[in-house]
């Protein structure tokens, strides 16, 4: 399934998409814990400043 980002489409699986019920669920377990639940997997993401340069967000100690 493609999400659009500045640069161009990111493509993501199925299991990447989730219901409103089913993230709001992943939310609140990480608000109430700091983490996810067991049957997820967290992937590198990256972000985009508003010039358009690239940030790993991986990196929460970078500074733009």
């Amino acid at each position: 399934m493609p999400i659009t980002l500045p640069f161009g489409p990111e493509m993501v699986s199925r299991s990447e998409v989730f219901t409103a019920d089913e993230a709001a669920e992943l939310f609140f377990t990480y608000y109430k814990t700091g983490g996810i639940l067991a049957e997820y997997t967290l992937r590198p993401v990256e972000g985009f400043t508003k010039d358009g340069r690239n940030i790993d967000l991986r990196d929460a100690g970078r500074t733009c």
